[in-house]
Order: structure tokens, then C-alpha cells, then sequence
């Protein structure tokens, strides 16, 4: 995330709404995943602190990502509670170009599959032009099925993934959002 572009925009509201709905739960925390765009001092530490209070959760790390430390980052995100991933853009396909501004299934799949029976949201505009997005959030539900993940997505202007390695927690946490007023119809079946 980009705090110095993106901080307190319609996704934050969004982010603040569905960890509000999901609070039942359980604790939650966040890693928003900082590139180096990033303001640096006094300015940026202002900013996480606003972050942190505008969701409600304390961030895993507020470290700035890169192609080196991700290890740490897949190792500090294995020991949260309910984790919200916040990056740049999303998921990117299983063979696309490494970057900071994705996040791998693989990795996504090492951090689920570490906390098995917590839920882990993460916030996905990564889509290929030439292909509809529905297909393409459908391709990632079901390479995560492949991984023994269970999976749904939220479709909207902002797309979030929720992923599982517990099938209860995963529709608990589906049925969660629908109560909390979404439509039916925003939602993919769960895999």
C-alpha cells in the first residue's frame, strides 16, 4: 500500500466496513504491505497511527516490502490473528513477475494454510486486461481449492478474497457479510 497515495480512500471505507462485519470473529490485524513510494519520517509514522485507527486493528509490520525480506513478511503474517493483506494491487497470477506490489498464491497460501482455522481477507485489484474479472477472481478461487483452501470473493469496485483453511470459518465469515446488509449476489460461491 501506498500510504502516501491511497491513505483514507473509498477502499479504507470499504476495509473498515468488512472488518466491522467480521469482528465476531475474532481480533484482526493488518499488513498493508508499504512500498517504498511511501512518505518517509515523521509524516509517514503519522500515517500508519491514523491507518491503524481509521480500521481499528494494529498492523502485523509496518516495514516496507521488497523482493528481499519477504520470508520475514510471510513469517510475521503466519502468526496473526484474523489478517487483513493489504497490497498495492492483489494477487497476481501464479506465473507472473515477482513485484512489491503483489502478493504470490503461494504466499498467500503459506500464510492461510499457517493459521488454520483463522480468516485471512485480502484486497485484490490485480486483473489482466482482455479478460473479465469474474473469470479471473474465479481462476484464483480455484487454484486456492487446489491448495486445500477454502475461498470466496467479494466483488465490487474493490474485490477482496476470504480465505480459510476451515471450511466453518470461511462460510461463517460469508454468511457474516451478508447480515451485515451485502447483497447475495456480490459474493461467489465458496470453494
Amino acid at each position: 500500500m501506498n500510504l502516501s497515495r491511497y491513505f483514507g480512500d473509498s477502499f479504507d471505507l470499504v476495509k473498515l466496513f468488512l472488518l466491522t462485519a467480521l469482528k465476531p470473529l475474532g481480533d484482526w490485524q493488518i499488513h498493508p504491505m508499504f512500498t517504498r513510494e511511501n512518505t518517509p519520517g515523521d509524516e509517514l509514522r503519522e500515517r500508519v497511527h491514523r491507518y491503524e485507527t481509521l480500521l481499528g486493528a494494529p498492523l502485523v509490520s509496518s516495514e516496507f516490502m521488497d523482493l528481499v525480506n519477504r520470508k520475514r513478511f510471510v513469517q510475521a503474517c503466519s502468526e496473526a490473528p484474523n489478517l487483513l493483506l493489504d497490497p498495492d494491487t492483489g494477487i497476481c497470477s501464479p506465473t507472473a513477475r515477482r513485484s512489491n506490489r503483489h502478493l504470490s498464491p503461494a504466499e498467500v497460501g503459506d500464510i492461510v494454510s499457517a493459521r488454520r482455522d483463522k480468516l485471512t481477507a485480502v484486497f485484490d485489484q490485480s486483473f489482466a486486461r482482455g479478460r473479465k474479472a469474474d473469470d479471473q477472481l474465479t481462476d484464483k478461487l480455484l487454484d486456492f481449492e487446489q491448495r486445500g483452501i477454502h475461498s470466496f470473493a467479494y466483488r465490487s469496485h474493490a474485490h477482496f478474497l476470504f480465505l480459510s483453511k476451515d471450511q466453518s470459518v470461511a462460510a461463517k465469515s460469508r454468511s457474516l457479510l451478508i447480515e451485515a446488509g451485502l447483497p447475495d449476489d456480490r459474493f461467489t460461491p465458496l470453494y
